[in-house]
């Protein structure tokens, strides 16, 4: 059974199209694993029980300048209209926007210069061929692997490794495992590595079914999957923390769910137990505050562990914001505003559309990939947000950083020496989209604004 991830706009809007053949329950449901499925541990049973858990515009590089607006070029038809005014109606049907839905401000583009934006592997078609002409199959997770990558992909639930040439392999079958199912994200962790996919440890599509997952590579080229914790509906955001537990950002809305699900969770691998950090369960909405007293917007794939240790960072995609959420449960407002635009500068006046993915560095600066825009903006650790690359027009095209274009930059991580930083570049779920890469950004100066 296959399914598809949300896009964008179904990120945002809390929309979420599934076949009919999807089970749904009338109510949330954690579940405990009796026993895994063929490829893990023999026959699938659960019980029920509670875990605790455009117009773009180019410029010379250095000058500030922008697309002639703020919307994204049409997503297969999906979207066909600037998405400020997409944003606005959606934030306002949700009460989080103070906006009326009039176009946003013109925006104010900063690019970095020294960027050169590159493809490592894929050459767009959908596919799972290995080697160095490689096929993707709608990649939406990254980690670092050795010199390269590691990458989980959306459609096949394939996990793939990605040398610093670019030759691609299959780790184990593809999937490698039923429970490998649409995965979203992958991070990298001491014991091996950690993804997440919004279908059960079945590989079925079922409310209270998604699941984190740990996968540990071998020297043979395979692996071994085995479930973290279940339960959870579609936990795109994955954050190891200090001491070994992880960071989950777990997502659902009515329209796809039973429930509406916008919580931070702290997961503890040893036992699968989950408890809240901050979110309110059953609403939606912007807020900042205390643990149930925040409320978040649909954050997508991107977080990142500030530097310090103190919180994480999320990507709330239905809020145009970075949000902090502290490890005591504090959320609050690390950058942007409730009100969708591209305006580079001072991290106070710094606007974002939907950010997506994050990823940050040995020095602190964070990279966004601001989903909208279509573009991939830096926060740098003295406070500054410039823009790295993206030229507003969802495409794909190679070259200096302000005329490059992506299509659906959802995975994100920097080299260990941060002179590089690699992308995942799918199809936001859209089917038979050609946009299945891996690509190369050669970074500015550490540090640098």
């Amino acid at each position: 059974m296959r399914g598809r991830e949300l896009t964008d706009e179904e990120a945002a809007s809390g929309a979420r199209p599934g076949p009919a053949t999807h089970i749904l329950h009338l109510m949330r449901c954690r579940w405990v694993v009796l026993a895994c499925c063929a490829g893990l541990s023999g026959a699938c049973t659960n019980a029920g029980g509670d875990n605790g858990a455009s117009d773009g515009g180019t410029s010379e590089a250095g000058t500030d300048t922008g697309p002639g607006d703020t919307g994204a070029a049409s997503r297969d038809g999906a979207l066909d209209a600037p998405a400020s005014q997409f944003d606005s109606g959606v934030l306002d049907a949700a009460g989080v926007d103070g906006g009326n839905g009039d176009e946003a401000a013109a925006p104010v583009v900063v690019y970095a210069t020294g960027v050169t934006v590159s493809t490592l592997a894929g050459s767009g078609a959908h596919g799972d061929v290995d080697g160095p002409s490689a096929t993707f199959a709608n990649p939406t997770g990254i980690a670092l692997f050795g010199s390269g990558v590691i990458v989980v992909e959306n459609d096949t639930g394939a996990i793939r490794t990605v040398s610093a040439s670019g030759d691609t392999k299959t780790i184990g079958s593809s999937p490698v495992d039923q429970a490998q199912t649409s995965p979203f994200t992958i991070v990298s962790a001491p014991s091996g590595y950690y993804y997440s996919t919004d279908f059960d440890q079945c590989g079925l599509h079922v409310d209270g079914g998604g699941g984190v997952w740990s996968f540990v590579p071998d020297d043979a080229g395979a692996g071994t999957s085995s479930l973290v914790a279940g339960g959870l509906y579609v936990p795109r955001t994955l954050v190891p923390l200090p001491g070994g537990d992880i960071f989950v950002f777990d997502t659902a809305t009515p329209t796809w769910a039973p429930v509406t699900e916008q919580i931070a969770e702290r997961l503890v691998p040893a036992g699968g137990a989950i408890s809240s950090i901050a979110g309110h369960r059953g609403q939606v909405g912007f807020a900042n505050g205390v643990g149930g007293a925040a409320l978040f917007g649909s954050p997508t794939i991107g977080g990142v562990l500030l530097l310090d240790g103190s919180g994480v960072v999320v990507a709330d995609c239905g809020n145009h914001q970075l949000r902090l959420v502290a490890l005591d449960g504090t959320v609050s407002t690390y950058a942007g505003s409730t009100t969708a635009g591209w305006h580079d500068g001072p991290v106070g006046s710094a606007l974002f559309s939907c950010p997506h993915a994050l990823a940050i560095d040995s020095v602190g600066d964070i990279y966004v990939s601001d989903g909208f825009n279509n573009a991939i903006r830096r926060l740098s650790s003295s406070g500054n947000v410039t823009t790295v690359a993206g030229d507003g027009t969802q495409g794909y095209a190679d070259g200096p950083g302000n005329v490059a274009e992506f299509y659906g930059a959802e995975g994100m991580v920097v080299s260990s020496d941060g002179t590089t930083l690699f992308v995942a570049d799918g199809t936001l779920g859209n089917a038979g989209a050609a946009y299945n890469r891996i690509r190369k950004v050669t970074l500015p100066a550490l540090g640098g604004d």
